[in-house]
């Protein structure tokens, strides 16, 4: 341990044996979480609900996040008859912090949902067979990105496409 003025304490520790032919490795050199980053826990917030859903263009947004346990994340977007919606957040699966989405139509009623768990995306197409989702008529929707369980919180990026 090394100490004293303006050195912080460190402790290194990278074996310990636990029996013949084993041993169990801490490794001290892994930083320990320091929170998400506050300008994506921000963006485009409040929008907590679908009548505080924040509007989104087509393109590429983020990073946004899920900051706290719990935290839902609406999303509104605009389409006229005929043109196909893709949806795809896009985040990292490798510490199990999976998202997934959710599509409203105008009125609040659950039309389709992306809720896999494994990939480092959810992707919804509407119209699209997998998931189900169906043709849009002109008007606004929603989609929500939140947390696959309510511990999750994670940084994601958000792809909107609208096509004619």
């Amino acid at each position: 341990m090394h100490e004293g003025p303006g050195r912080l304490a460190t402790t290194a520790l990278f074996a310990i044996a636990i029996g013949p032919g084993c041993s169990f490795v801490l490794d001290w050199d892994i930083k320990p979480d320091a929170g998400l980053d506050p300008a994506a826990c921000a963006l485009l917030e409040p929008n907590d609900s679908i009548a505080a859903a924040m509007p989104i263009a087509a393109g590429v947004t983020g990073p946004a996040a899920i900051c706290v346990a719990g935290d839902l994340d609406y999303y509104r977007f605009s389409v006229v008859d005929g043109q196909t919606v893709t949806i795809t957040v896009s985040f990292d699966i490798s510490n199990t912090q999976d998202l997934d989405i959710f599509v409203y139509d105008s009125g609040g009623t659950l039309i389709a949902s992306g809720v896999t768990f494994g990939p480092s995306q959810e992707v919804v197409t509407c119209p699209g067979s997998n998931p189900l989702c169906p043709i849009l008529s002109t008007g606004d929707y929603y989609f929500l990105v939140e947390g696959g369980s309510p511990t999750v919180r994670n940084l994601y990026d958000i792809t909107l496409a609208i096509t004619p």
